[in-house]
């Protein structure tokens, strides 16, 4: 926390340096927002505005986490104003104590300073959900990269400017697949029935190697991911099973369907 930490999602650039030395820090160029950063037990929290389906405006404190690989992720438990969806899609992600089940459902809206952003798909965590120091879940990789971000743990504050991947939308995945890293490509970890993974062969172990002619690797999951839940027809993918290579056209849906919310647990 002693560094001023600069992230260029840009540039792809991550800078460290000592912070102003001023009381307050320095004004913030035009381009850029002062946020509130709040430091509890060594990690940054943000405050900000989620709108659900029906328009409510709900306040929030989040654990900014570039880190996590998705884009929301909320916890209900932890406020009474956050309720489940229910249209949604069920899913199982590794977290830091163990499995976080989610519903993954449309949030109609974001609001972080002066920005608003949505559609966009949020996980409502059933357990496994971020709640430390009084968080309701946690703001991922996969919005934070919408802004080139300067972290001032100092002075207490984040300034946040439009990255170019700003405007890009935030889809829900419509392939039915849950993917990991792996050094090989990306390990499936779940299939839902009746998907397009699921009717293209898909299973899990195994190991997705390239989608659309292009390789999978670290750095192009975040592509691939975003890939499957495109507004497309189909996507090409190749794998390995069981020693075998295979390749088919998966078809894209959308996963969302009414259900009676499941408790939160």
């Amino acid at each position: 926390q002693r560094f001023r930490v600069a992230i260029d999602y840009d540039l792809q650039l991550v800078t460290f340096s000592e912070p102003p030395s001023m009381e307050h820090g320095e004004s913030p160029a035009d381009n850029w927002q002062e946020i509130p950063l709040y430091i509890e037990n060594g990690l940054p929290y943000l405050g900000m505005t989620v709108s659900d389906r029906g328009g409510d405006a709900v306040q929030v404190k989040l654990l900014a986490d570039t880190g996590a690989r998705g884009a929301v992720s909320l916890t209900p438990d932890t406020h009474t104003e956050l309720s489940l969806p229910d249209r949604y899609f069920r899913t199982v992600d590794q977290g830091l104590s163990g499995d976080v089940v989610s519903h993954v459902a449309m949030l109609d809206a974001l609001t972080l300073g002066d920005y608003t952003m949505g559609p966009l798909p949020v996980s409502y965590a059933l357990s496994g959900g971020e709640t430390e120091s009084g968080s309701n879940g946690i703001l991922g990789n996969e919005l934070l990269s919408r802004f080139n971000l300067v972290f001032e743990y100092h002075h207490k504050r984040l300034l946040i400017a439009p990255s170019q991947r700003f405007a890009e939308p935030i889809y829900a995945d419509r392939s039915g697949l849950q993917l990991r890293p792996h050094r090989l490509g990306a390990i499936v970890r779940a299939v839902e029935a009746g998907s397009g993974a699921a009717e293209s062969g898909l299973e899990v172990g195994d190991i997705v190697t390239a989608f659309n002619a292009a390789p999978v690797s670290g750095q192009t999951l975040a592509s691939l991911k975003r890939a499957l839940g495109a507004d497309a027809v189909s996507i090409r993918l190749c794998w390995q099973a069981s020693g075998e290579n295979k390749c088919d056209d998966v078809a894209l849906a959308s996963r969302f369907s009414a259900q009676a919310p499941e408790a939160g647990g």
